[in-house]
């Protein structure tokens, strides 16, 4: 991973990596009304807010 052609310190990894899982959450979120009333995909869009919430907290934690 390299920002601005250098390589990247690990705070700069974390931090790109939790803005994909957030972006990654707020999709699944979004998408969630869309999918009322068909409980497949419900289920699948809930099961996939659960792992990237729990993504998400992980590098927040990890960023202290």
């Amino acid at each position: 991973l390299t920002i601005t052609g250098s390589p990247a310190t690990l705070a700069e990894a974390l931090a790109e990596m939790l803005e994909v899982e957030q972006q990654a959450l707020d999709a699944y979120k979004d998408l969630l009304p869309a999918v009322a009333g068909v409980p497949v995909l419900e289920d699948f869009l809930r099961k996939q807010v659960a792992v990237e919430t729990e993504h998400v907290q992980e590098i927040q934690n990890l960023l202290g």
